[in-house]
């Protein structure tokens, strides 16, 4: 794709990449890689991730060959920057700063955060578009802007829109007050109408999307692409990833305890109407919905999406635990709000 903005065209780029060193080691491992068609079958999956390489050939006078690392490194530290940010919007400074810096270190994002892939991105303009809602619901409606741009490059980044878009809901219909609720529907509206356009013009089928991982990411025949094949084989699919995600923080504790408990914690301590930690709970319930559209094995990769919700979690816990409230800005304006209409 970096090739293919840089002016090369599509069928040469692909012969350029998959003729070249980079391709060696994956065609040793999956020999159809080398095959031209099976090529030109898995571009359908990849067409609109356009961001990560126009940034790469943005910056690649100056990085050369590393243009593609740099770029997934820049977004990684970004990542880490946003959510810094969103934590410390809402609670004391040091625990946001070292809670940010333990899911930095994990494992998988340390791993999958710095390859030449979108998944630093991904996570970076996620949480970039969760803090610009909570900015838009709770301050100033002037952030609706900066929420349609981060909506809009994140779906040409990663498949990730459902979980910002899941937070808002959350937090919107958790809200009794009718102009947030209003605002919210306008985040959700927009959200949904600026993300649609890279799905319907540069989208792959989620039929042949299951199929596919069904098949061992190989072409799929006839036989084993229609809905019905797809139906009858996606139960073993859904809990056969469950188990290989449960297996692997098992054998990861550090990861596994790490997000678990921040999960329990997001969801078990009381929320009492906290803005981030709603969102947050949304968001939680947007990844598991992007989990069962595609439930592939990746090795923790996919499950990076909830960092940030164990982050705001954790950061919960750490207060409770400290028997202090810190840094309540995110709920205060629903808070003066309540008041108002109240007096009103």
């Amino acid at each position: 794709m970096s090739l293919e903005v840089a002016g090369t065209s599509a069928q040469l780029a692909r012969r350029e990449v998959f003729d070249g060193a980079l391709a060696r080691s994956a065609i040793i491992q999956e020999p159809s890689v080398a095959e031209p068609r099976w090529q030109a079958f898995e571009r359908q999956f990849f067409r609109r991730r356009w961001l990560v390489p126009t940034l790469a050939n943005t910056i690649r006078p100056l990085a050369g060959a590393r243009a593609l690392p740099d770029a997934a490194i820049v977004g990684y530290l970004l990542f880490g920057t946003m959510l810094c940010l969103l934590l410390a919007s809402r609670f004391a400074a040091l625990p946001s700063l070292a809670i940010t810096v333990l899911m930095l270190a994990l494992g998988p994002m340390r791993d999958w955060g710095t390859r030449p892939l979108t998944d630093s991105w991904g996570l970076a303009l996620s949480v970039a578009a969760i803090g610009s809602a909570l900015l838009a619901l709770t301050r100033d409606r002037r952030w609706i802007a900066a929420w349609v741009v981060t909506m809009l490059a994140l779906s040409f980044t990663r498949d990730l829109a459902l979980i910002p878009l899941c937070a808002v809901a959350w937090l919107a219909m958790g809200d009794r007050n009718a102009a947030r609720l209003r605002r919210g529907a306008i985040l959700g509206a927009s959200g949904v109408l600026v993300t649609l356009p890279a799905y319907l013009i540069f989208g792959a089928s989620l039929r042949m999307t299951l199929a596919s991982i069904m098949t061992g990411f190989e072409i799929p025949s006839p036989t084993h692409s229609s809905w019905a094949y797809v139906a009858r084989h996606y139960p073993h699919l859904f809990l056969g990833t469950v188990k290989a995600d449960l297996h692997y923080m098992l054998l990861h504790p550090i990861v596994g305890l790490t997000v678990g408990i921040g999960l329990i914690a997001l969801f078990a301590l009381p929320a009492r109407g906290d803005a981030l930690w709603l969102a947050m709970r949304g968001a939680t319930l947007g990844w598991l919905l992007v989990f069962a559209l595609d439930p592939v094995d990746t090795g923790f990769r996919y499950e990076l999406g909830l960092l940030a919700p164990a982050a705001v979690g954790l950061c919960a816990l750490a207060e409770r635990l400290g028997g202090t409230r810190v840094r309540h800005e995110s709920s205060a304006p629903h808070e003066a709000t309540t008041a108002e209409a109240h007096v009103t």
